[in-house]
């Protein structure tokens, strides 16, 4: 279910600069929303508590919010109840769910503190337990300022990567404990993409196609922005039976190469890994 709620994304009318998120009113309405237009998983979801136990402050448990996240002049959607998590309205009709916690979450559970939305983009600050002294009863908190971009969420830059030319990616997937996409997939900077189902996807076999310029043109786009050389190159999560992410970015002559146990090692990371994902079945693939 881990990448069914990842890559949520399903082809919706809009009419103007107006969606279904503006008439959402109350949690059930949120719920309502979420099982009929995205997955019929969520009805089985406690995602709220009901309305009486919402948390007072500004941003707390157990509420929702309607603003423009990427500044596309269309209304997304912040959930923040068990889990926490975005619905961004896209302009061709689609929308897409981007989680901030839960198992997707980079630091484990994860908090809603902030949102500005005043910016252009939205700023949005998340909060995590750094650590935690259960004898002293204390905890430390650390930090994720984010903004929606790329079709997910990244940690906001102030230093962009300038002169960035992409080369060449890779990426493989491994097996977990259960049903997980096994695959194989390599984009060249020419636009061709050789994609090798190998199990748990929508088809199965050996396909390459040319990718569309506006696609091929956010993926390098995110690339340049989280700068491939601040990535470690190594990222794990602290759970078992998760699988395994292996990419390498090739760029300006020079490459990375990443393995990240539970693919969940940055925010930028994990909306590469939706993009790539969402490629298997976007993408007009012909069998070699």
């Amino acid at each position: 279910m881990k990448h069914a709620l990842f890559l949520l994304c399903i082809m919706l009318p809009l009419f103007a600069l107006s969606n279904e998120i503006d008439n959402l009113k109350t949690n059930a309405d949120v719920v309502r929303f979420l099982v009929k237009k995205f997955d019929k998983d969520y009805k089985g979801l406690s995602l709220f508590c009901g309305d009486k136990d919402q948390d007072k402050l500004q941003f707390g448990n157990n509420k929702f919010y309607k603003l423009d996240i990427d500044g596309n002049g269309l209304t997304d959607l912040i959930v923040d109840g068990y889990l926490v998590f975005a619905v961004a309205a896209e302009k061709d009709g689609s929308y897409s769910a981007s989680f901030l916690d839960g198992n997707q979450s980079v630091h484990g559970r994860s908090y809603l503190i902030s949102v500005d939305s005043t910016a252009p983009v939205s700023i949005i600050v998340a909060g995590f337990i750094k650590s935690e002294d259960h004898q002293h009863h204390t905890v430390v908190m650390g930090y994720d300022t984010l903004i929606y971009k790329f079709g997910g969420f990244v940690e906001r830059r102030s230093n962009i990567l300038t002169g960035f030319h992409f080369d060449k990616l890779t990426f493989s997937t491994g097996a977990c404990l259960g049903k997980c996409a096994v695959f194989e997939m390599e984009i060249n900077d020419n636009k061709t993409a050789e994609y090798n189902a190998i199990k748990d996807n929508y088809i199965e076999g050996k396909f390459n196609t040319i990718i569309p310029q506006v696609d091929f043109d956010n993926l390098a786009g995110l690339l340049e922005f989280i700068n491939p050389m601040d990535l470690d190159s190594s990222y794990k999560v602290n759970y078992t039976d998760f699988p395994t992410a292996f990419t390498t970015i090739y760029f300006n002559g020079k490459s990375i190469k990443i393995r990240d146990y539970g693919e969940e090692g940055t925010y930028g990371l994990q909306t590469l890994y939706k993009i790539l994902f969402s490629w298997r079945k976007k993408l007009e693939w012909e069998q070699e």
